[in-house]
């Protein structure tokens, strides 16, 4: 069915202070766990950094990195996955498309040799999807650099956001780069006073609602479902087919979710071993389900 792209109704002008929509690409995101707030957005924050040492011709310069995490991201770190998260972003691993195997086995090496190859993507391969795999990848030096190297300020909360993160780049003793970002919720990252509209914000969408009865109105007054509203919304940040590639990349990643975590066994990371075993289908007590 054709959507309807024309000149927006009066019902639309009824939200025309809001100027962005939420993107169900912000509602729905793919990334690891435990945490998008302290898990995807550290690994976010490593990846935007290295993307700008890529964009600035200063990746094969550096002979030294480090990381100071602030506030919750410091305190809660340890559970949550933060310091090996980070560590993963500087070497290439992107939250949408990070193979585990191949991180997890990058981890046991830094903690067994405290190897740190950088690597990543230019930032012009995040766009509508994430970038994967060598296609555009760029790699940097081997440095040497462990979790137990970061520091820790969990008493120091920044201005901006309790979740912070700087990371510093060196060559020799002279700082190259420094950022600092904030992991303000759902995997979303912001530097500074940048704006926290989310990286999949639609900027004056043609049909911008603040609440679900402007929505209703909005989609009665067109002759629209929600769902056509929606996908008109969407289509002015990407093509259709780009949106309905993107939900379907999500609807595969769940389904593949649930199966990883029913077959896996062991425990949980960021517990004492023997404290939180993974569950899986492992029969519980009182468990009447046929044998």
């Amino acid at each position: 069915m054709a959507l309807d792209t024309g000149v927006p109704s009066s019902v639309q002008k009824q939200a025309e202070a809001l100027e962005y929509d939420i993107s169900v690409f912000e509602l729905f995101s793919i990334g690891i766990g435990p945490s998008s707030s302290h898990t995807v957005g550290p690994m976010r924050a490593s990846n935007r950094f290295i993307a700008e040492l890529i964009d600035t011709n200063l990746l094969s310069r550096i002979t030294k990195v480090h990381i100071d995490l602030y506030g919750s991201l410091a305190a809660t770190g340890a559970g949550h996955g933060t310091m090996s998260a980070a560590l993963k972003g500087l070497c290439g691993h992107v939250p949408e498309t990070i193979c585990l195997t191949e991180a997890d086995a990058m981890i046991e090496r830094n903690s067994v040799d405290g190897t740190l190859p950088l690597a990543g993507y230019p930032s012009s391969m995040y766009g509508a999807t994430a970038p994967c795999g060598e296609e555009g990848k760029v790699y940097g030096p081997v440095l040497n650099y462990r979790e137990l190297d970061i520091t820790l300020r969990p008493l120091t909360v920044l201005p901006r956001h309790t979740n912070g993160i700087k990371i510093s780049a060196f060559e020799g003793e002279k700082m190259l780069l420094e950022r600092t970002y904030f992991s303000i919720g759902g995997g979303f990252i912001v530097e500074g006073d940048e704006p926290a509209t989310g990286g999949a914000s639609l900027e004056h969408p043609p049909y911008p609602f603040g609440s679900g009865a402007e929505l209703l109105d909005m989609a009665n007054e067109a002759g629209m479902s929600i769902a056509q509203l929606k996908m008109t919304n969407e289509c002015s940040l990407r093509s259709e087919a780009e949106v309905r590639q993107g939900i379907l990349h999500i609807y595969k990643v769940m389904k593949e979710c649930i199966g990883s975590s029913l077959s896996r066994v062991g425990y949980l990371p960021g517990t004492p071993q023997g404290t939180l075993p993974r569950r899986g289908m492992a029969p519980r007590p009182n468990d009447r389900r046929p044998q």
